[in-house]
């Protein structure tokens, strides 16, 4: 679990630094999904956390991979 811990405190440092845009957004995702890894009973699922503010459309799914499309169904 020290890694782990010692890659949140990287990544809390970083987020800092970073106020907003695509870094920031990635610096969050993995930050939840470390804390999701350190204790799953009282975090939320980090797939749950990005379904939550993402908004399927069409658009989205244009340009996926096949085995995306297969996944899905």
């Amino acid at each position: 679990m020290a890694r782990i811990e010692e890659e949140a405190d990287r990544i809390r440092s970083a987020l800092c630094k970073t106020r907003f845009g695509r870094r920031f957004d990635q610096l969050y995702a993995a930050q939840q999904a470390l804390a999701f890894a350190d204790d799953p009973e009282h975090r939320e699922s980090p797939l749950d956390m990005i379904n939550r503010f993402t908004v399927d459309t069409e658009e989205d799914s244009e340009g996926c991979p096949s085995e995306c499309d297969q996944a899905v169904s």
